[in-house]
């Protein structure tokens, strides 16, 4: 094997960075069981900090009586409500009990077949943290309540800005050309 097979050329390297900026392009809707959220602040109300999550689900259609849950940790979530919920979907808040649940759970069941969640569930709380309220477990269940996928909810905002990839691209490309054009015995 001759050393020249080892040697990032401009054409690998450019098929390499155009790869990498695929990647990271990719919508993350296309990728599998992803509910993701959208934060709102409202107006505060009695002195407590009020705020809305908008919940869209891509990556799993549902059957009759599958659905998923959401964790509202009972230190950071008050006051836990239902405020708006797609068609052909049940859903209720389970408040914290310290005998079954530490925590309050927004639980949502498929009343139909086939069902996506295209619309948007619309859950209002108060809010004890101190900065922007942010991602959440999540679990996804079968009709007979068998988990079959857990995650963490992620941001609609979490993509990256396809102008922040295109200045990682450039600047991945010039590193490149700058590396390309030293000679082959300078090592500064």
């Amino acid at each position: 094997m001759d050393a020249d097979s080892h040697t990032l050329t401009l054409p690998r390297f450019c098929a390499a960075l155009l790869a990498v900026a695929l990647i990271a392009l990719t919508p993350l809707s296309t990728r599998a069981e992803i509910v993701a959220y959208s934060v709102i602040d409202l107006p505060n109300d009695g002195g407590l900090d009020l705020w809305r999550y908008d919940y869209t689900l891509s990556g799993h259609p549902f059957g009759v009586g599958e659905g998923f849950d959401i964790t509202f940790a009972a230190e950071l979530y008050s006051s836990v409500e239902v405020v708006a919920a797609p068609v052909g979907w049940s859903s209720a808040v389970l408040l914290p009990d310290s005998e079954f649940f530490p925590d309050a759970q927004l639980f949502a069941l498929a009343d139909n077949g086939n069902t996506t969640l295209v619309q948007t569930f619309a859950v209002s709380f108060a809010w004890f943290g101190v900065a922007t309220p942010g991602a959440q477990p999540f679990d996804l269940f079968d009709a007979e309540f068998n988990v079959i996928a857990s995650g963490v909810t992620v941001t609609t905002t979490a993509a990256p800005e396809p102008a922040a990839v295109l200045m990682l691209v450039v600047g991945l490309a010039l590193l490149g050309l700058l590396n390309r054009r030293r000679p082959a015995g300078d090592i500064s």
